[in-house]
């Protein structure tokens, strides 16, 4: 993993050094000459520097992109394999937004069946099982383990995902697990830790 890591970031530097090279002011062609140009204009070095945009691309191909595309092919799986839940999602698409528009925002208050079903592949997938490093202010006993001031502490988001107390049958796909018998979202969707936990610091 961290020979990808590294391979990854050099792919990145080479690909700022090219844009660098090739740059042209009338001619922005996407994020890097945009950041190039910023920097340019305003000459600043202390957030606008090629560390800061290699950790920005980074977490644009690596983080968002490769995670959306995944969350996205896990969905069509989940419905591939629970036919009724196919069939649900899409009445609820016909009923509140039809064929003649996109949707809007302003239609999830009104498709509960699919926020749940959002949620539970969310869960599901599982695709991010450990959080973002925490540490802890002060020294702390939990559960008879002492953490010290300062400890890395890694949140292990899979237990809460399939924690039993939480999600009864915790391994099997069910989006009506997050809907009230009045039909609307209940709350447990709350629960659902997705990606991190807590506040988060530089470090």
């Amino acid at each position: 993993m961290s020979t990808n890591f590294h391979n990854i970031l050099r792919f990145l530097k080479q690909l700022i050094n090219k844009h660098r090279e090739t740059f042209q002011k009338d001619n922005i062609r996407d994020l890097i000459d945009a950041f190039i140009q910023e920097k340019m204009d305003q000459g600043n070095e202390d957030y606008l520097n090629d560390d800061n945009l290699t950790n920005v691309l980074y977490g644009l191909f690596v983080a968002g992109t490769e995670t959306t595309s995944s969350t996205i092919k896990w969905a069509i799986l989940f419905l591939i394999c629970n036919p009724y839940v196919q069939t649900k999602l899409r009445q609820e698409i016909n009923d509140v937004i039809g064929s003649s528009r996109a949707p809007s925002m302003t239609d999830k208050p009104e498709m509960p069946y699919t926020d749940a079903f959002i949620h539970e592949t969310l869960r599901m997938d599982n695709l991010v099982p450990l959080a973002l490093f925490h540490a802890v202010k002060h020294d702390t006993v939990f559960r008879g383990y002492t953490i010290r001031k300062e400890d890395i502490v890694v949140p292990n988001l899979e237990s809460a995902l399939f924690e039993e107390s939480l999600f009864e049958d915790p391994h099997t796909f069910n989006p009506e697990r997050f809907i009230g018998e009045d039909g609307k979202l209940k709350g447990k969707e709350h629960t659902v830790l997705v990606f991190s936990l807590g506040e988060h610091q530089e470090l």
